[in-house]
């Protein structure tokens, strides 16, 4: 969890690689929020990891792969996401669903299950539908 200020224009950076590269989950059982950024390069979840905390570690995919992630969570993602959110697009509506969720972490226990349910089914669903509501409202 950082306490100081990111510039807007890195916040504009950082809000378009996470609408693209980043991931956003509950895990309702740690009573916790996590969010994520893979990606073959270091430099840019750096950035992140220089923003707003977490760690940037070597991961292996599915194929044998090498590649890096970012991660951050519980109260470090939730001001993550509120610092991102005005500049989000994509994943607005998750980010305002997810911050609720950590907010409500020890006070409406079966809200925050509804809310993590929520989180799934919009990241199974896929950002292009999402998008689609955004351009209709």
């Amino acid at each position: 969890m950082n306490n100081f200020s990111v510039p807007v224009e890195e916040l504009t950076y950082l809000a378009g690689f996470f609408d693209g590269e980043g991931c956003i989950q509950t895990q309702v059982t740690k009573r916790c929020l996590a969010l994520s950024v893979t990606n073959k390069w270091y430099t840019p979840l750096e950035k992140f990891m220089n923003a707003f905390g977490g760690r940037v570690h070597l991961v292996t995919d599915k194929k044998g792969f090498s590649c890096f992630r970012w991660e951050v969570y519980a109260d470090g993602a939730m001001l993550a996401l509120k610092q991102l959110l005005p500049f989000l697009i994509i994943k607005k509506q998750r980010a305002k669903i997810a911050i609720e969720f950590q907010e409500l972490k020890y006070i409406d226990p079966s809200r925050r299950k509804e809310l993590a349910l929520k989180i799934t089914s919009l990241n199974k669903e896929g950002a292009r539908r999402e998008v689609i509501r955004e351009l209709e409202k």
